[in-house]
């Protein structure tokens, strides 16, 4: 299984092709607020792994 491995670009960028994303980080307790901040960022910020699966 392959997994999302570009955790240098921007979560604002990632939720802005996938909208519906926004409530996926709600239920993960991840607040809104990125600014310029990398899915990386965004993980190490909340301690999640990056490396989830990439499902498509």
């Amino acid at each position: 299984m392959g997994y999302f491995a570009d955790i240098d670009i921007k979560i604002a960028d990632v939720i802005s092709d996938n909208p519906v994303l926004l409530s996926v980080l709600e239920r993960l307790g991840i607040k809104l607020g990125f600014g310029e901040a990398t899915v990386g960022q965004i993980c190490e910020q909340y301690n999640y792994s990056p490396r989830l699966p990439n499902l498509c």
